[in-house]
C-alpha cells in the first residue's frame, strides 16, 4: 500500500538526519578538540541544538503525525 511507501520513507528520512547529525557531533567533536583553549564559555554545544537539525526533526515528525 502507498502507506508502507511513506513509512519506509520517513523512516529513511529520519536515518539519513540522524547519521547526518552523529557526523556533524563527531566533526565538531575533533574540531573542538584543536581549540578547547579558545572555546567559549559552552564548549559542550551538542548537536541537538543546531536549528537546522532541529527544524528537519521537527519537520520529520511532523510529517509522520
Amino acid at each position: 500500500s502507498s502507506n508502507d511507501i511513506e513509512e519506509e520513507m520517513i523512516r529513511a528520512a529520519i536515518e539519513a538526519s540522524k547519521r547526518e547529525a552523529e557526523e556533524n557531533y563527531s566533526n565538531h567533536e575533533l574540531g573542538r578538540q584543536t581549540d578547547l583553549s579558545e572555546s567559549g564559555p559552552n564548549p559542550r554545544q551538542t548537536f541537538l541544538e543546531d536549528p537546522e537539525l532541529a527544524h528537519a526533526v521537527s519537520l520529520s515528525l511532523r510529517v509522520h503525525l
